[in-house]
């Protein structure tokens, strides 16, 4: 794995423009696909996770051991460095969080494009990175790709055609980076934005106020107060409330999930708080609303 330094990992718009060209010398051509329809489980798979956004990650360094549903067949697999996996909108996802291992990681947001490196030392779980950019949605060819990938995996089509799409893809998005890196808008509600992003994308995880605020360049107390002003909640804690309810009420629309499932996919302790919250929120329980 590449050593930290000044430049690296990538930290800024001219950070991962370069961790692009890397990954676009580095693809392998293997792309796995992932799609939204659930899946058999087995004893010792990773801990499932369901993808809110089209988004697909590149592996860079070391290997990862992933189970996506292909159509809603159980595919199984060891990732190596230069693979990529393509994942459609609410597709299901189990990726290992005890290998050690760096990758790419690109998520389309209908607001934004959010650009993200991580690392993994194989002992715990991926901690809320430090390492990502967010840019204006992409548009255009970038868009015309990427939906057509997004529509491959949901299909779970192998075509032949998805290596040379991924690899269009990436140069687009160097290009978009670049063209994003003039002068964007400041303020409270741009950086609420940003950080109201990070924390669904986020949301099955535990989100700490320090880390989020740290991540952001901000203090702790102002990130609290940006919560109030900007989500109009009791802070950081009741903005993480109201947007795991929030992707909570979408997952409890699948037949699919228990509400002990949803429960854990949106990053509650255990069901029963889950239920508390919800009905605090909401006004009825989680069974009763769907």
């Amino acid at each position: 794995m590449a050593p930290a330094s000044d430049t690296w990992p990538p930290r800024d718009h001219a950070g991962f423009i370069a961790a692009l060209e890397r990954a676009e010398a580095a693809f392998s051509g293997r792309v796995w696909l992932g799609s939204a329809q659930p899946c058999s489980r087995r004893p010792g798979d990773p801990p499932l996770r369901i993808h809110a956004r089209p988004r697909f990650n590149l592996l860079m360094a070391g290997t990862r051991r992933v189970v996506s549903s292909v159509c809603g067949h159980r595919d199984a697999h060891r990732a190596e460095p230069g693979d990529v996996h393509l994942w459609a909108a609410e597709a299901y996802a189990a990726e290992a969080v005890t290998d050690r291992f760096e990758l790419l990681g690109v998520v389309f947001h209908p607001r934004h494009l959010r650009v993200l490196w991580v690392s993994s030392d194989g002992r715990s779980r991926p901690g809320t990175t430090p390492y990502f950019v967010h840019t204006a949605s992409v548009a255009g060819a970038a868009l015309a790709v990427m939906r057509s990938l997004e529509a491959l995996a949901a299909r779970g089509d192998p075509t032949q055609a998805a290596p040379d799409l991924l690899r269009g893809l990436l140069r687009l998005l160097r290009a978009h980076l670049l063209a994003d890196q003039q002068p964007r808008r400041r303020g409270a509600a741009a950086t609420w934005a940003r950080v109201r992003a990070h924390l669904e994308e986020h949301v099955g995880e535990p989100l700490d106020r320090d880390d989020v605020a740290a991540a952001y360049g901000l203090s702790a107390s102002y990130l609290s107060e940006l919560c109030r002003r900007e989500h109009g909640t009791r802070g950081f804690r009741g903005a993480v409330e109201a947007i795991r309810i929030e992707r909570a009420q979408c997952l409890l629309r699948r037949d699919d999930l228990s509400v002990k499932q949803v429960a854990v996919l949106c990053g509650f302790a255990s069901e029963a708080y889950f239920g508390r919250v919800f009905k605090k929120v909401v006004g009825v329980s989680p069974g009763r609303w769907r």
